[in-house]
């Protein structure tokens, strides 16, 4: 994966969050699409694109990966007792 100067501080700043981000067609989004694809926005400057992430950091997150995973945490002694420790801390504050 490739990423800019920009986007490499912003992936600094949204580390720090715990979220998800899934892509959506600019098709989709109609008239908030063209906002970002005026000409006049357009930057004259090259992106300096270097890789500072190898690709092996990344892995594809589908909701068939995540229903297995949710399916294998039910099942799994340690991460039942770390949920409900979890649930148990939040229930007293």
């Amino acid at each position: 994966m490739v990423l800019n100067q920009r986007q490499i501080r912003w992936s600094i700043f949204l580390s720090k969050f715990d979220f998800w981000i899934f892509f959506r067609q600019g098709i989709i989004s109609g008239k908030l699409d063209i906002l970002s694809r005026r000409s006049n926005y357009k930057s004259n400057k090259t992106a300096d694109n270097k890789a500072i992430f190898s690709e092996n950091n990344f892995c594809l997150a589908t909701s068939e990966n995540i229903k297995e995973l949710i399916n294998a945490q039910k099942k799994d002694s340690f991460c039942r007792n770390t949920i409900l420790k979890i649930k148990e801390n939040s229930n007293n504050k």
